[in-house]
């Protein structure tokens, strides 16, 4: 679903080197490496690669400037460090062009920085790394707790900023609801309502408060667009065997 095309190379980080004379595949110093600027984001390979004519690179971690990718050893050996490739990046239905420049080199792995990209192609990277940040930090809540409630089979998972991820699967593992809140806003799905968005109307004297999943909410005229896309770029990095029905959901 999420996929970085190599198509062209434009730079030759070859060239670069013959002129500057300097060691291959060099690293910035490790102080340098470890300072992050733009915050990195571990994520699910199976639906994040990067792909040129010979070769699949998996894309390992993702950040508003760049991207890392665990690659083969032919391909460990073709890229150069400074070498600049006209790159495509599909996502769902949506395409972004820019270009993405070789930054360093080790143990199997390689760095790109994003160059020269459009305002759309920057907006779409910076879209996404808060909910690559929810989606790779909600955690199982213990189903100790849960069971001392009435949920109807519901897992919950549980996030920073107050994300709460619901999900209910019926006997055969299908979808039955789920439900994705952030800070004080929802959005939800169930076969017969189709996807609702809204408000959390929080009382802290209100007993839901021990039952989170059934907080009072206010719903919106229509679903909210924000919303929708914030909920599938989320359902895009979870690490469930439902996630693609997730994102269906969400589309249908």
């Amino acid at each position: 679903m999420f996929r970085l095309f190599l198509i062209n190379l434009l730079k030759s980080g070859r060239e670069a080197e013959q002129v500057m004379d300097r060691p291959k595949n060099l690293l910035p110093p490790k102080r340098l490496r470890n300072r992050r600027i733009y915050e990195r984001f571990d994520i699910d390979h199976k639906h994040l690669s990067l792909m040129n004519d010979q070769d699949i690179l998996l894309v390992r971690d993702l950040s508003e400037k760049g991207f890392s990718t665990e690659v083969s050893p032919r391909g460990f050996k073709r890229l150069v460090v400074g070498d600049v490739y006209l790159c495509r990046i599909r996502y769902l239905g949506e395409l972004y062009d820019a270009q993405a420049c070789v930054r360093w080199k080790s143990k199997g792995f390689v760095g790109f920085e994003l160059l020269k990209a459009s305002k759309n192609t920057k907006t779409f990277m910076r879209r996404l790394i808060k909910p690559i940040e929810v989606g790779t930090s909600l955690q199982k809540i213990d189903e100790r707790f849960i069971e001392l409630h009435d949920n109807e089979g519901m897992t919950w998972y549980h996030g920073p900023n107050e994300t709460n991820f619901y999900l209910w699967l019926d006997d055969e593992e299908e979808i039955k609801s789920w439900k994705l809140e952030d800070s004080d806003r929802f959005i939800k799905w169930d076969p017969i309502s189709g996807v609702i968005t809204g408000k959390i109307i929080r009382d802290k004297q209100d007993p839901n408060t021990m039952t989170p999943w059934a907080a009072t909410h206010s719903e919106d005229q229509s679903p909210n667009k924000d919303l929708k896309q914030f909920a599938t770029d989320v359902f895009m990095v979870l690490q469930l065997p439902s996630k693609d029905k997730l994102i269906e959901s969400i589309m249908s």
